[in-house]
């Protein structure tokens, strides 16, 4: 029993040594057909290098201009550059740049099989390649990982730093090890001369002279940022060092944010010309870190004040939450200040903190106005403070009924459609931006030019739900325009232009069946307005929303096309929608199957 025993565990162990690099790289899909994510404003050139050991990797080289910087791109451990694209295309987009990116061994179009030695030698074939071409005039270098891609970037870096102007890591890990241990408890365990892949950044990163820009996301799970944090603190003979987190975002769509590409431009903006000193590191972060911590406990005397700690019994925990030292330190001084209702400025910065650890705790908010009311503030100074704390969450519903409540008691609406915009940018269908921007327009009658407004985001994107819900709020509800025949036939026209570009958006077919369901229209443009919406169904037999609506037209008791007839073929469009089209709500269509089986029996 005890020699099976022993067979079994060195069984297990020589499976781990020898297919760990499985759990490591994930090559897959192989390939995907650059033509479908590449614009035609940017010119590529694919690139077949070969390296010291005889195996082929495959690039592609995206050049701006000769004269710009370069940008040498590393990825993560899954998939392969194609899917890169369109991250790259935007960092082109917003600044001055070349992109060399680079496909490791054994993914993409690659030979080979990936390893840790032979990913070194791919990146440092990159290099030389770049540093020979004629024809790249600016040699000014920066280079790029994110994930596994961060390790390379790191090890190059190391090697070449008399080559490099500035490293760019965003999501980087200590250490294989470590990384395989936060996974797994399992792997605690598993003593590290069992790991055959080693990655060792934390042996690197404090040796590395090269300014170095961390980023890391708050919500990134495999690779948590206190790696990242980790590596930033240990960079003690970088000449300069940056850290930043994103809030409520995980490494994979990091890099869909609007301040993402700025802070990558800025960095190699400094860089580009020459490698500048700095006396001391710069720290860039919405999380609240140890020195956060201390400085707002150093900014004020808290001395008086007695922390309440949350209450951790284990025995009434069913799932405990985990989070950070530096929430937990912040929320206890939070209770206990909320507690004896303290107002004073330590209080109001004790807030601002908070929400910066988590912007959705209403009971933050709550206390903040609470303090601005009876100490008497600048209303339009916290405009400010919700105009800089917006990016973490713009999503975030307390942020934006705050903003309101400010906003309504202050009775200056001047910033307000500005202050929107730049939230629209962020994300063109952000629901609770577009119910703010309707709530201001209506409380502060600021209803011109909004429809021009609308009208061309949706222009900009038919699928933008969002804005056609603004488009019907503004034509139903401002005062000054009823809706008139002319009114109503305009909204149709603009509807049926849209819908002949995508002919499948539910918020358009709706809000046409709004209108259109309306007895003011004369029969002769109805007639009209009923062939386009049967041409519609033509074209696209399988598309529902053409049908539902003719379906209402024709079941409408107050519509022209009341008829027997029609009735009958209202039936049958609800028989087909029950059957094929819409089975999802069979039980809606069945039931208004039966109700016109009544009309039709009194008819």
């Amino acid at each position: 029993m005890f020699l099976i025993i022993i067979f079994i565990l060195f069984l297990i162990i020589l499976l781990f040594y020898c297919l760990q690099d499985q759990g490591l790289y994930h090559p897959y899909p192989k390939f995907s057909d650059i033509t479908e994510n590449l614009k035609k404003n940017l010119n590529m050139e694919r690139v077949w290098l070969l390296t010291k050991d005889n195996i082929l990797i495959f690039s592609l080289l995206f050049i701006k201009s000769n004269s710009f910087p370069t940008l040498i791109y590393f990825h993560g451990n899954k998939g392969n550059i194609t899917q890169r694209i369109e991250a790259i295309q935007k960092l082109m987009n917003s600044m001055d740049l070349n992109i060399f990116l680079v496909e490791y061994r054994g993914f993409g179009l690659s030979e080979g099989s990936p390893s840790e030695k032979g990913l070194k030698i791919d990146s440092q074939t990159a290099l030389d390649y770049l540093l020979k071409l004629e024809s790249l005039t600016n040699k000014n270098f920066f280079v790029f990982g994110r994930g596994l891609g961060a390790a390379v970037a790191i090890d190059l870096v190391s090697k070449n730093e008399e080559k490099i102007k500035g490293l760019i890591v965003e999501a980087p890990f200590t250490s294989v090890p470590k990384l395989f241990s936060h996974s797994s408890n399992l792997f605690r365990f598993v003593p590290n001369f069992l790991f055959r892949t080693k990655w060792d950044n934390s042996k690197l990163i404090p040796e590395i002279t090269t300014p170095i820009l961390f980023l890391s996301s708050s919500d990134e799970l495999f690779i948590p940022p206190k790696m990242t944090k980790e590596l930033y603190q240990s960079a003690k003979k970088s000449k300069e060092t940056i850290f930043y987190i994103f809030q409520n975002e995980k490494s994979e769509t990091a890099w869909r944010k609007q301040n993402y590409d700025t802070l990558i431009k800025d960095f190699i903006s400094n860089y580009s010309q020459s490698n500048s000193q700095s006396d001391g590191d710069i720290e860039i972060s919405y999380e609240s870190d140890d020195d956060d911590d201390e400085f707002f406990l150093q900014k004020f005397d808290w001395s008086d004040v007695t922390p309440i700690p949350q209450d951790e019994d284990p025995s009434k925990n069913l799932s405990p939450i985990s989070y950070s030292s530096e929430f937990a330190i912040t929320m206890d001084y939070f209770r206990a200040i909320w507690k004896s209702q303290e107002i004073s400025e330590r209080a109001l910065e004790l807030t601002k903190q908070m929400i910066k650890l988590n912007p959705a705790n209403y009971s933050v908010w709550g206390y903040r106005r609470f303090l601005l009311d009876k100490m008497g503030k600048n209303l339009k100074d916290e405009l400010v403070f919700i105009s800089d704390i917006i990016s973490l969450a713009t999503k975030n519903y307390q942020i934006w009924r705050h903003r309101r409540l400010v906003c309504e008691k202050l009775n200056y609406p001047n910033e307000e459609k500005a202050f929107i915009d730049s939230a629209l940018k962020m994300d063109e269908k952000n629901y609770h931006a577009w119910e703010y921007r309707l709530w201001v327009i209506e409380n502060f009658d600021l209803w011109d030019n909004e429809l021009e407004f609308i009208e061309n985001m949706i222009s900009k994107d038919i699928r933008n739900n969002s804005a056609w819900n603004a488009r019907f709020f503004i034509v139903t509800k401002k005062q000054t325009i009823q809706t008139t025949p002319e009114i109503q036939q305009r909204e149709i026209d603009f509807c049926l232009q849209k819908l002949a570009k995508v002919d499948d958006n539910e918020s358009a077919w709706n809000y046409l069946n709004h209108f259109i369901l309306n007895n003011q229209i004369k029969k002769e443009k109805m007639d009209f307005y009923l062939v386009k919406i049967e041409e519609f169904h033509s074209k696209n037999p399988k598309n529902r929303f053409p049908l539902i609506v003719l379906f209402h037209i024709f079941s409408d008791k107050k519509s022209v096309y009341f008829s027997k007839e029609n009735l009958l073929r209202a039936q049958q469009i609800a028989k087909d929608l029950s059957e094929n089209l819409d089975q999802i709500r069979c039980y809606f269509w069945n039931y208004k199957q039966k109700f016109l089986a009544k009309l039709l029996e009194n008819f």
